[in-house]
């Protein structure tokens, strides 16, 4: 760790011995500082405050507002984890003052939360709630969901505090669960900005276990969320966090009401070490305070005692200074010492830069080994950074594998869909219909004739099924053979004709298998079907644009609107099967192509009264 702390003074120490560089390269230092000190603060409080006191200085040095925020900002977070609410909220004030000059409303937003938090921790309830409801304001119209988990999150907290009916602080932590947990599944979102939420995840599942607790509302459910609590923190995190100790405890108080004292105790244990490997003393003060009473449930007084003792000594030193005191003479000398802070910034600034002029002359060695270290640094992140994105490349490859293997089932589904809907049993039951009449009209020759062209259009849709692309004279084929049929049905009423232009090398172009039968079946059934008198359908194909094929379907039957009424009237629940496994198959069809399948459906009128229905197909050639 002290090696960690040591190469960031060093890479600081450089910064200052150059010469003014600008606010981006300043922005990259000071974020990469932050980070340090804030992978630190769960794990050595000491060590996080040395980084963060050191990007304040390196600010001021270079007159770097954003940073001297940033900077505050991690301050006031540290000296809230050590319990010196009174600096905390100074640090705050400071902190969104000059957020607010930025004119940066997320960083101004993010701390007026932390600002609701030490109000809380104050036990000022409605202060606190006034700053978090604020911020919860500004992150509702941002639409900001990884922030706004917080909000959600702190309200919940302050109505337990305030005595809410379990219902409504139930409700915000709830809330807050379900955004916290959708920002984490939004595979768009920065894996950094993931974990963090993932920390945020594990202190709202405590703050509900911790509620039904309190409330007695299910020693059962408090369980389970602790634990899924504790099972999320040791997996998303490999530093040891305060939330890991919070779990361990609120398990121990769980198991103490349950009466079941030993296993209470081995929780207790646990919350103990995550606490003191951190320092955490208010941590330290509610496992002492629940340890005690653990020890007297089991009969050993002696251990309870002495547990006694410890947390009268972590209460005096909570309460050292008078914390609530300082706290409350905070917020009315707020602008002294502002006055006084700056004062002090200043000649803390003059005497930097008269002990940076005195040094300059040995940064030259230090800045030519610092380099060099920075150098190897480099060599040996960009290589690791390699091997990151060479084992990505290999799980793109598989979830690429996976997909495609995925899109082929489907598209065996839609074709299998499509073939449904062609062969659907509308269409075989007319045609069965027919071929009875002819038997019972004893018209045998017509019988077998149709009998016969049924089961070869039967045949060549069963043969067409297996295949993905048919030639263009086959799909004009089956055509022809469909409308053979429907014109025997409608007894010489339907007439139609297919045309091909002889521009088209009708054996060669191939186009997706039987992609122009549900668009005449469809002009059919729905518009020549309802029309009294002569139907009539034409269908040509010609040459579209480079790699195309245009076909037209053209009828002059009742129209769509009509069509729609006609179908409602008959069956109100009535839908489309081929209509909707037709756009299904289209849009596995135009998956990650470059030329699609393209359908244009437009109705004709006739003196203003609709005429038929004109549908133009663009489809690419395979």
């Amino acid at each position: 760790m002290k090696k960690i702390i040591l190469l960031a003074l060093l890479i600081g120490n450089l910064s200052f011995a150059q010469k003014p560089t600008s606010d981006s390269i300043h922005k990259n230092i000071i974020d990469s500082l932050a980070r340090l000190s804030g992978r630190l603060l769960g794990v050595n409080i000491d060590s996080s405050e040395t980084i963060a006191n050191y990007m304040l200085k390196y600010s001021e040095k270079h007159h770097f507002l954003r940073g001297q925020g940033q900077a505050l900002g991690t301050l006031a977070g540290i000296y809230n984890s050590q319990g010196d609410n009174g600096k905390s909220l100074l640090y705050h004030k400071k902190t969104i003052s000059i957020f607010k000059e930025l004119g940066n409303d997320i960083l101004t937003n993010r701390m007026r939360v932390s600002t609701s938090i030490l109000f809380l921790q104050a036990k000022e309830y409605k202060q606190a709630l006034a700053y978090v409801k604020k911020a919860q304001e500004y992150y509702l119209e941002s639409n900001n969901n990884s922030d706004l988990a917080r909000t959600y999150h702190i309200i919940g907290i302050i109505y337990e505090n305030t005595n809410k009916g379990f219902d409504e602080l139930m409700f915000y932590l709830k809330k807050a669960e379900e955004v916290s947990r959708s920002f984490i599944k939004d595979t768009s979102n920065t894996k950094a900005h993931i974990n963090l939420n993932t920390i945020t995840l594990c202190g709202i599942l405590n703050s509900q276990s911790e509620a039904y607790i309190n409330r007695d509302k299910g020693l059962t459910f408090a369980i389970d969320l602790a634990n899924k609590s504790l099972k999320t923190i040791k997996k998303s995190t490999p530093d040891k966090h305060y939330f890991l100790g919070m779990s361990y405890f609120l398990l121990g108080k769980a198991y103490w009401k349950k009466k079941e004292f030993k296993k209470a105790l081995l929780y207790n244990d646990s919350s103990l070490v995550a606490y003191k490997t951190m320092n955490y003393i208010i941590g330290l003060k509610r496992t002492y305070e629940s340890r005690k009473d653990i020890f007297a449930s089991l009969g050993n007084f002696k251990d309870a005692f002495e547990a006694a003792e410890i947390l009268s000594i972590k209460k005096d030193t909570l309460n050292k200074e008078d914390r609530k005191k300082e706290f409350s003479r905070m917020k009315v000398e707020y602008e002294t010492d502002r006055i006084a802070a700056e004062k002090d910034a200043a000649e803390a600034r003059a005497q930097l830069a008269e002990a940076t002029n005195k040094q300059n002359k040995n940064y030259l060695i230090g800045s030519i080994v610092i380099a060099v270290l920075i150098l190897l640094s480099s060599l040996f992140y960009f290589a690791r950074l390699k091997a990151i994105k060479i084992s990505e490349g290999v799980a793109a490859e598989l979830r690429e594998a996976q997909s495609r293997l995925v899109l082929e089932q489907k598209y065996k589904e839609s074709e299998l869909k499509a073939l449904k809907s062609q062969m659907n049993p509308h269409f075989i039951f007319n045609a069965l219909n027919s071929i009875q009449e002819y038997i019972i009209t004893n018209k045998k020759n017509e019988a077998s004739d149709y009998l016969g062209r049924f089961a070869d259009l039967i045949r060549r849709y069963l043969n067409h099924s297996d295949s993905r692309s048919i030639s263009l004279i086959e799909e004009v084929e089956s055509l022809q053979m469909y409308l053979d049929l429907e014109a025997l049905r409608f007894e010489k009423e339907l007439s139609y004709s297919i045309s091909l232009s002889k521009t088209l090398d009708n054996e060669t172009i191939h186009i997706p298998t039987m992609m122009v039968q549900p668009y005449l079946e469809n002009a059919i059934r729905h518009g020549l079907l309802h029309k009294k008198g002569k139907r009539k359908l034409l269908v040509s194909f010609t040459k579209g644009e480079e790699g195309i094929v245009i076909c037209v379907i053209e009828d002059n039957g009742v129209g769509r609107k009509r069509s729609v009424e006609l179908n409602q009237k008959r069956d109100k629940n009535h839908k489309s099967f081929a209509e909707k496994a037709t756009q299904e198959r289209l849009d596995l069809i135009n998956h990650g192509k470059e030329q699609k399948v393209g359908v244009l459906i437009t109705d004709l009128f006739k003196q203003g009264e609709p005429s038929g229905t004109k549908i133009i197909l663009s489809i690419p050639i395979l």
